[in-house]
């Protein structure tokens, strides 16, 4: 167990919340304070979110660069255009997409 801010955490939680909300997940690359930064997150819900440098923003995919105001998806941290998440998505059988704007 972790304990951080007067709360327990497991291991899963701990790492998600605090190490990865550190670290691009585009590049790996740790993301520091002077860095610009989107987060990323599925409507109405912070099960699924990520963080990445501007350059980064691309699809899992294609690596097509994903700009304000494209379609994407974002899937168990891994961002995907808007063509590439309806194969993903027909493939685990519908059910939740995390489609932004």
């Amino acid at each position: 167990l972790y304990y951080r801010g007067g709360r327990l955490y497991c291991q899963e939680d701990y790492k998600r919340l605090f190490v990865d909300a550190c670290t691009c997940v585009g590049c790996s690359d740790s993301l520091l304070p002077s860095d610009s930064v989107f987060t990323l997150s599925t409507p109405g819900g912070h099960d699924d979110y990520a963080l990445f440098h501007p350059a980064c923003v691309k699809c899992s995919t294609c690596n097509k660069h994903l700009e304000r105001g494209d379609e994407y998806a974002l899937h168990r941290r891994r961002l995907y255009c808007r063509e590439h998440f309806q194969e993903v998505y027909r493939g685990v059988g519908g059910g939740g997409g995390a489609n932004g704007r």
